[in-house]
């Protein structure tokens, strides 16, 4: 019975370690991305005067509309006419010629040996 009720207590406490270190990185976490989200608004690249400010400036602009064409009024032509289509040009098809081959093993050797002994 004892046992048990040891087993059964260290498993509860080590559930209790889980949720605790859970809720804690969870904290963290959510204070850091605060943290990050002031200094990333608070950047030296920024500008120091108020965005907002661009903004209720901008929603008090009066722009001029184009006027409105109605159905009946014919339009103008944008393109006068097509520019001529490029002549197709047919190329021989050519039957690709093997390379030959490069014997490379004493190349690849010499790039990859030991070092002499009387330097190692």
């Amino acid at each position: 019975m004892k046992m048990e009720d040891s087993e059964t207590d260290q498993r509860a406490e080590k559930r209790l370690r889980v949720g605790l270190l859970a809720r804690a990185t969870i904290l963290i976490l959510l204070f850091s991305v605060a943290g990050l989200a002031t200094l990333a608004k608070d950047g030296q690249y920024f500008p120091k005067t108020n965005p907002a400010r661009y903004v209720s400036i901008s929603t008090k602009m009066n722009v001029a509309l184009s006027p409105v064409l109605s159905a009946g009024e014919p339009l103008q032509p944008v393109v006068a006419s097509f520019p001529p289509q490029p002549a197709m040009r047919v190329n021989r098809v050519e039957i690709p010629q093997a390379p030959p081959i490069e014997r490379i093993g004493v190349r690849v050797a010499m790039q990859h040996r030991s070092p002499p002994l009387f330097l190692a």
